[in-house]
C-alpha cells in the first residue's frame, strides 16, 4: 500500500503515534549502535514511566503495533524485529499494559540467527506467531522487571531479524 494511502487509513490516535514512534525507533536504533542491548533496554524501562491516566482502550495495543509495522516496513529493511518489539513494549508499558519481550536464536542455514517477539495478554503481538516454535528462547524480559539479557548484538555471525 502506498505511503499516503496507508497514512490516510490511520485513525487520529495512530496519526499522533506516528511521529513519536518514528523518533523512538530511530533512537533505539542509534542506541543499539553505541551501547549494549541491556543498557538500551534499561534506559527504555526507566524512561517509560506510566501515564497518570493509562489507556484502557482495548484497541490501543493494536494501534501501536500497526504504527510500528508501518514505520518498520518503510524504514527498517534489515533486522526490524528487535527495534519494533522494544518500541511497542515502551508505548504499551507507558500506557499500563504488561508485556514480555522474548529473544530467541536458531541455526537454520548459515550463521546463528536471533529474533525478538513481544507477547501481550497471552498472545504474540509483534514478531510472528510461529516464533516460539522456530527459535530457541534465550531470555524473556517483562516490562515490570529490569533484567539484563545477554548482549549478542556485537557477536560475529549473528543476524537479528
Amino acid at each position: 500500500m502506498p505511503l499516503f494511502r496507508k497514512i490516510a487509513s490511520f485513525s487520529g490516535r495512530e496519526l499522533i503515534l506516528l511521529p513519536k514512534m518514528a523518533i523512538l525507533i530511530a533512537g533505539i536504533r542509534i542506541g543499539l549502535i553505541f551501547f549494549s542491548f541491556s543498557k538500551v533496554q534499561n534506559l527504555l524501562s526507566r524512561s517509560s514511566k506510566r501515564l497518570s491516566h493509562p489507556s484502557r482502550d482495548s484497541s490501543y495495543p493494536d494501534q501501536v503495533v500497526r504504527v510500528a509495522r508501518a514505520i518498520a516496513r518503510r524504514t527498517l529493511r534489515d533486522k526490524p524485529c528487535l527495534l519494533q518489539a522494544l518500541a511497542v513494549q515502551w508505548f504499551l508499558e507507558r500506557a499500563g499494559y504488561a508485556t514480555t519481550l522474548h529473544i530467541g536464536v536458531t541455526k537454520e542455514e548459515g550463521p546463528l540467527r536471533a529474533h525478538a517477539w513481544l507477547k501481550y495478554n497471552g498472545g504474540i503481538i509483534i514478531g510472528g506467531r510461529s516464533s516460539p516454535s522456530r527459535y530457541t528462547l534465550l531470555q524473556s524480559v517483562e516490562t515490570a522487571q529490569e533484567e539484563a539479557i545477554t548482549d549478542f548484538s556485537n557477536q560475529q555471525d549473528v543476524t537479528v531479524g
